[in-house]
């Protein structure tokens, strides 16, 4: 299923008015929606809970995660430096209940994708959000100039500050890109013997705990315990819903090695679920083999990729596409203190945060 408004439908039919706890364990928020004329959107609630992962929380993106990529990828002097300042950042940000928080169009995954907007009455959206949630402020994730420049122009029209986020890696050209030599070496990975490959109907509820056991390993014991921790439940409901296709590559015994779960709309492809036995021999290329089972998912369905962010220079050497990705934000105006650290966090990360994503690659 790769219309928006299907797969709005879907997930609202199994979500709508329960917690984000039922699709990770590290995420607590309601799922309602709002209705944006001719498709509803999803929205998750926040009052300020603490501990959730970064995609249902303004502290954990900004100050939490930050602070822990800052160790990890900046210089060391640099990166102590970033961590320190979000330290003090911290503080401010539960003095001005940050994560009290309504997300427009949040599917609780790494990248929210988006319909065109002129199929969307932003105004109405909006509206009833302010409506409804009087002391939340109102924060859209996941865009970039590339593919959402009307959505970012739209909200800055109507007084949204712009908080950049991440840089992420877009392949709007994927013909071009499977002419590069790295691109063309990683396809021979899909005619590999060792292991087999699974195409979405090959792959059963009866696989969703090893699925997110991967997942796990990759996004929470490599990269960072902020990421959500996917239930074997959600992942399997995706698969029947439609909302996730899911492909992946078997070892002779029938156990699944590496996998990928895509997420799309009618023009972009996402990845939001991918993993794999990190213990494996490096040989082996699980990751190369993922990477070109999603290019060619996206090749034959004629769709841009969007690969999100990390492993930069991989991504570089196969075509991708640097862009930095904001949050669209706004607060009501008698929330002084959180408007006030709202603008803070634009004009750091916007002065600071770019420039650094760009210049290390991040």
């Amino acid at each position: 299923m790769d219309n928006f408004a299907d797969n709005a439908a879907a997930y609202l039919q199994r979500y709508r008015h329960t917690d984000a706890n039922r699709l990770a364990c590290n995420l607590t928020a309601q799922i309602d929606a709002v209705d944006a004329g001719a498709l509803e959107l999803p929205v998750t609630i926040n009052h300020a809970e603490p501990g959730n992962a970064w995609v249902c929380s303004p502290r954990s993106t900004y100050i939490d995660y930050a602070a822990e990529e800052a160790r990890r990828l900046l210089p060391r002097p640099l990166g102590a430096t970033v961590a320190g300042l979000c330290a003090q950042l911290a503080r401010l940000a539960d003095a001005c209940a940050l994560d009290r928080t309504v997300t427009l169009n949040n599917w609780c995954l790494s990248t929210n994708l988006y319909p065109a907007l002129a199929a969307v009455d932003l105004d109405q959206a909006l509206a009833q959000a302010r409506r409804r949630w009087p002391g939340h402020a109102l924060w859209w994730r996941s865009l970039n100039r590339q593919d959402n420049a009307d959505w970012l122009q739209a909200l800055q029209a109507r007084g949204f500050a712009l908080i950049a986020s991440r840089q992420v890696w877009l392949y709007p050209d994927l013909e071009a890109a499977a002419r590069r030599a790295n691109m063309r070496a990683d396809a021979r990975l899909l005619q590999r013997r060792d292991l087999h490959w699974c195409d979405n109907h090959a792959i059963s509820a009866a696989d969703a705990p090893r699925i997110a056991e991967l997942y796990g390993q990759l996004y929470l014991g490599k990269y960072s315990r902020w990421n959500p921790a996917y239930r074997p439940q959600m992942i399997a409901d995706w698969q029947r819903d439609g909302l996730l296709r899911l492909e992946g590559w078997r070892d002779d015994h029938g156990r699944l090695q590496c996998i990928t779960g895509m997420f799309g709309t009618e023009q972009v492809v996402s990845t939001p679920i991918v993993g794999y036995d990190t213990g494996a021999a490096q040989k082996l290329a699980l990751y190369r083999t993922l990477t070109a089972t999603s290019y060619r998912h996206a090749r034959q369905s004629q769709r841009r990729l969007n690969l999100s962010a990390g492993a930069a220079g991989f991504k570089r050497l196969r075509g991708g596409v640097a862009a930095i990705e904001y949050s669209a934000v706004w607060a009501p105006p008698a929330a002084r203190a959180t408007r006030a650290l709202l603008w803070t966090l634009s004009q750091l990360t916007r002065r600071v945060g770019e420039p650094l994503m760009r210049h290390y690659q991040l």
